[in-house]
C-alpha cells in the first residue's frame, strides 16, 4: 500500500481532496476560516510564478527550427483534441446535460500540462527542447483560446452570456495566470543558478496547491448538492466518455506520428505534449469562467479530473513501454 501511494501520489491526492470535499464541504463556504475566495487565487499565482521561474526559455530558441513538429503539436492540442471531444460529446449531450457537456468540451480545448509533459518526455528519451517549447507556447495560447471558447459556447446556449464583460474577464485571467508567469521569467535571469539547483521543489509544492484548489471546487459543488442535478446515468456516461476520448485521442496521435518524418525524440515529445491536459491551468481558469455563469465548477471539472487520473496512471505505463520498446517509434 505504501509503495502504491508513493508511486501514485497525484492520483491518491486527487482522491483524498475529493473525499475531504464530500465529508467536510463547509471549508468552501463563503466566510469560511479557509478563506476560499483568496486561498485559491494565491495558490494559482504561486503555481504559475514557480512555473515561470523554472522554464528555461533561453534555450527555447534552439527549437525554433523544428517548426513542423511544433505545428503538429499545437494543431493536435487545439484542433484535433477539441474536435474529438465534440464528436464524443454531441451524441450523448441529451443524457449528460449542459454542465457535463461543457465540461467535456472544456477538457478538449485545454492546453497541455507543463510538468507531466516534460517529465514523460525526458523519461522516455524524447526531446526536452521540443517539449519545453510546446508546453510554453500552448499554455500562453490557452490563456486566450479557452476564454474565447467559453464566450462562444455559452453565447450559443439558452443561458447566453452576451452580457459577460470580455475585457474584465481577460484581465482577471491575465492577473491570475499570465502575470505570474511573466514575473517568474523576469526573476529567472537574476537567480537562474539557485532556481536550477532547486528546480525539483515546484514539482513537490504545486501538487499540494492543486489538491487545495480541487478541494474547494468539489466542496462548493457538494454544498450546491450537485448530485441532485446530475443523475447517476450522466455520471456513468461521463466516465465512459472520458475513457473513450483518452483511448481515441492517444491512439490517433500515435498513428499520426508514426507516419510523420520526425525523429524518434521529436515524436515522443510531440506525443506527450499533444495528449496531456493541464490541471494547474484548467482548474483556476474554470473557476474564473464560472464566476460569469451559474454552473458548478466541480461538475465542469469532473471530466478533466477523470482524464488527468488516466494520464497520470496509464501515462506512466506508456512511458515504461516506450522506453523498453523504442523500436515502435522508429
Amino acid at each position: 500500500m505504501v509503495r502504491f501511494v508513493l508511486s501514485n501520489q497525484f492520483v491518491v491526492g486527487v482522491f483524498v481532496a475529493a473525499l475531504l470535499a464530500a465529508l467536510f464541504p463547509q471549508g468552501a463556504a463563503e466566510g469560511s476560516w479557509l478563506f476560499p475566495q483568496y486561498s485559491t487565487k494565491i495558490g494559482v499565482f504561486i503555481i504559475f510564478l514557480l512555473q515561470g521561474m523554472i522554464l528555461p526559455t533561453e534555450e527555447l530558441g534552439r527549437g525554433l527550427k523544428q517548426w513542423k513538429v511544433h505545428l503538429f503539436t499545437q494543431l493536435y492540442i487545439f484542433v484535433v483534441m477539441p474536435l474529438l471531444a465534440w464528436l464524443v460529446t454531441m451524441p450523448l449531450q441529451g443524457y449528460v446535460g449542459p454542465v457535463l457537456t461543457f465540461g467535456w468540451l472544456y477538457l478538449g480545448i485545454l492546453p497541455c500540462t507543463i510538468s507531466t509533459s516534460v517529465v514523460y518526455t525526458t523519461k522516455s528519451g524524447g526531446s526536452l527542447i521540443v517539449s519545453l517549447f510546446n508546453t510554453s507556447v500552448a499554455n500562453v495560447i490557452g490563456i486566450f483560446i479557452v476564454p474565447a471558447f467559453f464566450l462562444w459556447y455559452t453565447g450559443t446556449t439558452e443561458n447566453g452570456s452576451a452580457d459577460v464583460p470580455l475585457g474584465e474577464m481577460l484581465f482577471k485571467i491575465f492577473l491570475l495566470l499570465l502575470l505570474p508567469l511573466i514575473l517568474g521569467q523576469a526573476i529567472r535571469p537574476f537567480a537562474h543558478a539557485f532556481i536550477d539547483r532547486y528546480k525539483h521543489v515546484p514539482g513537490k509544492v504545486c501538487p499540494f496547491i492543486i489538491y487545495g484548489i480541487i478541494y474547494f471546487s468539489f466542496a462548493k459543488a457538494v454544498l450546491n448538492r450537485f448530485w441532485e442535478k446530475q443523475p447517476p446515468l450522466a455520471l456513468a456516461i461521463t466516465v465512459l466518455g472520458v475513457v473513450l476520448l483518452a483511448v481515441v485521442g492517444w491512439g490517433l496521435c500515435a498513428l499520426l506520428l508514426k507516419a510523420m518524418p520526425f525523429s524518434r525524440q521529436d515524436k515522443l515529445a510531440a506525443y506527450f505534449c499533444s495528449t496531456q491536459k493541464t490541471v494547474a491551468a484548467g482548474v483556476p481558469m474554470a473557476q474564473s469562467l464560472m464566476a460569469y455563469h451559474e454552473w458548478d465548477t466541480g461538475v465542469v471539472l469532473l471530466p478533466l479530473l477523470l482524464y488527468c487520473l488516466l494520464q497520470f496512471s496509464v501515462g506512466g505505463i506508456i512511458v515504461g513501454k516506450l522506453s523498453a520498446k523504442s523500436e515502435h517509434w522508429r
